[in-house]
């Protein structure tokens, strides 16, 4: 976020910024949530409700969705077909049976950093989208911290021990 906040070098908060935070609060508390709810119903169903409780808090833009959409061509419907497909659907019924298997809660939380990155790269390879430098610096900082988060206690035990 702090990166964010300084794209050039002067920090600024702004709407979107603030909402982007607000969002990384509620993802936070779903993620503890859903880790709490897979304990006693299936990764399907926790996806399940989730999803359905999406698609009731979206309903409102409905009626503006169908006027807009009757005048779209008909590939600006597979897209969120493949969105809610693949990054609704298949997507968070595996980070729900993931959150059932582990341990603790971080263990499964600490990947969803990885999305931004792949969201960049595939925009790069895809798209032709070039990366600004606030996400350049941005997605370092989030490798770093994953690298750290899995292999930091490794990094701190000495490559040689010691003689008796």
């Amino acid at each position: 976020m702090a990166v964010l906040a300084l794209p050039d070098g002067a920090f600024s908060l702004n709407a979107g910024r603030c909402w982007l935070l607000l969002a990384a609060l509620l993802l936070s508390a779903y993620n503890l949530l859903q880790r709490r709810l897979t304990k006693t119903y299936t990764a399907l169903q926790t996806t399940t409700y989730s999803i359905f409780a999406g698609t009731l808090m979206l309903a409102v833009f409905l009626p503006a969705s169908v006027r807009e959409g009757s005048g779209a061509p008909g590939i600006q419907f597979v897209y969120p077909a493949v969105l809610g497909i693949y990054s609704s659907a298949v997507e968070y019924g595996a980070w729900a049976k993931a959150f059932s298997k582990a341990e603790k809660t971080s263990l499964v939380s600490n990947y969803m950093f990885i999305t931004p990155f792949l969201t960049s790269l595939l925009g790069f390879l895809l798209a032709g989208e070039v990366p600004d430098r606030a996400t350049l610096i941005g997605g370092a900082v989030i490798l770093l911290g994953v690298f750290l988060f899995n292999f930091g206690d490794a990094a701190r035990r000495p490559v040689f021990r010691g003689r008796s």
